[in-house]
């Protein structure tokens, strides 16, 4: 197995890796990009879509009108409850995407 591959390896750390075989990590980290440029390596999706389940009423939360985007935001002194309109969900996603950072 290949340095590269033995990196990729779900259990092992690339600095764990690179220490069995007296490399260093920086190294180790360019041969890892450089495959993968290569397309000798699979590429890790940035995302990966999964299926969404179908809405079911929680008994742990409030009831919202139809047309309506509910957000709870645990915090220190409580829960902030935010309500914002479906039709306004542009400006609540720039909003959430602020508070957020």
């Amino acid at each position: 197995m290949t340095t590269t591959a033995a990196c990729l390896q779900g259990d092992a750390s690339i600095a764990q890796v690179a220490l069995q075989h007296g490399l260093n990590t920086n190294l180790v980290q360019t041969w890892i990009r450089k495959a993968k440029r290569q397309s000798q390596l699979p590429a890790v999706p940035d995302f990966v879509p999964l299926p969404v389940p179908p809405a079911e009423a929680s008994p742990l939360t409030p009831p919202s009108t139809a047309g309506e985007i509910f957000i709870e935001l645990p915090s220190p002194r409580g829960t902030i409850t935010v309500r914002w309109p479906v039709s306004e969900a542009a400006q609540c996603g720039h909003w959430l995407k602020g508070l957020l950072g």
